[in-house]
């Protein structure tokens, strides 16, 4: 088993080698015209190393004790340098292109327009309130869009009944908001 993924780690490891130099080679002469090739070569480089770093923990498992600091040292160092070649295809590639062609990788979310979202009213009948209590707190009461007092409103126009007649009391202020939701929690579902 061992021997057998060696001999894959060697073969992965001569194909990021070979892809690395082949890419410095070419940013060295860079063209426009190898911006795609090079995004390429930078997502194989990539997904190359993450399976490497999986082979090489499979490995490390299956040798002895004192030969594992060796390994590791050495798989980080190689690892290192092909990391430094998607640096510089990353910094190439913003330098070259604009940015409405190419932009690197984050981590980030996009924000994506939806349909319009109609909330169902609540109006206390407790099996309803965990389907409420989700909907309106991911699309109201977690929204960093909106102040506690327009929060509060929302709440209010989306209640009827004994869940309205439940926060009769209670004016329009900014903290309130996070008391509705939980006087409503309390009363009609699981605290949360």
């Amino acid at each position: 088993m061992l021997k057998r993924k060696t001999s894959i780690r060697n073969g992965l490891c001569a194909e990021i080698a070979g892809i690395a130099a082949e890419t410095t080679e070419k940013l060295a002469n860079y063209t426009s015209n190898l911006t795609d090739e090079l995004a390429g070569n930078r997502q194989y480089l990539k997904d190359s190393l993450t399976e490497l770093k999986q082979l090489d923990s499979e490995i490390l498992e299956l040798i002895k004790e004192e030969d594992t600091e060796n390994s590791v040292v050495e798989n980080g160092k190689f690892a290192s340098r092909h990391r430094v070649v998607i640096a510089k295809i990353d910094s190439n590639l913003r330098e070259n292109t604009p940015t409405t062609e190419y932009v690197a990788p984050t981590t980030k979310s996009r924000t994506v327009k939806l349909p319009y979202l109609q909330l169902q009213k609540f109006g206390g009948n407790p099996t309803d309130w965990e389907a409420f209590g989700d909907s309106f707190s991911s699309a109201i009461h977690n929204s960093e869009d909106l102040d506690n007092v327009q929060k509060f409103n929302y709440l209010k126009s989306y209640l009827y009944g004994n869940a309205a007649r439940a926060l009769d009391g209670l004016v329009s202020m900014r903290e309130n908001c996070a008391e509705a939701v939980e006087m409503l929690c309390d009363r009609f579902g699981i605290n949360k």
